[in-house]
């Protein structure tokens, strides 16, 4: 019977040598709901369209939001460093001042140690 049938011998040993293929199918018949949910999105395009056009959306929106935190700790970072910067010249300053105050001290007891000794040669 075979014999008398010889297109169908080339396609079974054409399926055989296509295992995968065969394997594939049979897996697709065992999901028969994705099959279906398939068909049904390939008979909506408008909604593939607007899923992956979400899907860019979503994408779009974690990279801002990234990009927000990136800029966030920048704007932080720069804050900080500037808040040490202005810490480190306010006690510049304090020092500065202080040395001011030291030597202008120092200069009044010379002065007054200088009017003492001259009173006292006077006297």
């Amino acid at each position: 019977m075979v014999h008398h049938q010889p297109l169908l011998v080339h396609q079974l040993f054409t399926l055989h040598h296509q295992q995968l293929l065969v394997h594939q199918l049979f897996t697709l018949h065992h999901q028969q709901l994705l099959v279906h949910q398939l068909l049904m999105l390939h008979r909506q395009p408008q909604l593939v369209n607007q899923l992956f056009t979400l899907h860019h959306q979503l994408l779009m929106l974690y990279n801002n939001n990234n990009n927000n935190n990136n800029n966030n700790n920048n704007n932080n970072n720069n804050n900080n460093n500037n808040n040490n910067n202005n810490n480190n010249n306010n006690n510049n300053n304090n020092n500065n001042n202080n040395n001011n105050n030291n030597n202008n001290n120092n200069n009044n007891n010379n002065n007054n140690n200088n009017n003492n000794n001259n009173n006292n040669n006077n006297n």
